[in-house]
């Protein structure tokens, strides 16, 4: 098979990524975290199972799920949550007025749990963003934001990380394909989703 030449494989990104859930949790809001009168309340399960809809059809899962062949470790990347510049975009506006930091660290953790949960059989290790860039807000500290180069044309975004975040997130990926290197058994589809 053509993945057993490969020692390991290392997925980033993909549409694993929280704004998705953010747009659900505008409309759509859990009895444990509702914040806004006017969204329309569902049951925490009916939440997830819809989060859990919505990633399956990302191209992170459908590549990850045709990897489920081979014994190889995967390493899975997800994007970085957007940073606080979110907050001054038209669309997310409503995040400061009606959510706030406890409903964006609700649904980054969401995120990350139905993450884990969903590819948990198919040998994956997560490796996540590191805590120190995430800044009270629940957000991406602007720190580690993307900055657009001069004359490219580009708005400063939300939605990418910089430089400085991608060292950090390879520091991290090398220490986790470190320990997996280092860990004599083999991996195994009864191993417990990683923590």
């Amino acid at each position: 098979m053509l993945f057993d030449d490969y020692d390991a494989f290392i997925v980033a990104g993909l549409g694993l990524r929280t704004p998705p859930a953010y747009n659900l949790f505008a409309q759509y809001q859990p009895y444990s975290i509702r914040v806004d009168r006017n969204a329309t309340l569902v049951s925490e399960a009916a939440f997830r199972a819809t989060l859990r809809d919505i990633y399956s059809q990302s191209i992170a899962y459908r590549f990850i799920t045709a990897l489920r062949r081979t014994r190889k470790p995967v390493f899975i990347v997800p994007a970085p949550v957007p940073n606080e510049r979110l907050l001054l975009q038209k669309d997310y506006r409503w995040i400061k007025k009606r959510g706030g930091p406890e409903a964006i660290q609700w649904l980054n953790a969401a995120c990350l749990e139905e993450w884990q949960a969903m590819l948990a059989r198919h040998h994956t290790r997560f490796v996540t963003q590191p805590l120190e860039t995430i800044g009270p807000s629940g957000l991406t500290l602007e720190v580690f934001a993307d900055r657009p180069r001069l004359n490219d044309g580009r708005k400063e975004d939300a939605m990418h990380a910089g430089v400085d975040y991608g060292l950090l997130i390879l520091n991290k990926l090398n220490e986790a394909v470190i320990a997996v290197r280092l860990n004599l058994k083999p991996i195994s589809s009864d191993d417990p989703p990683p923590r």
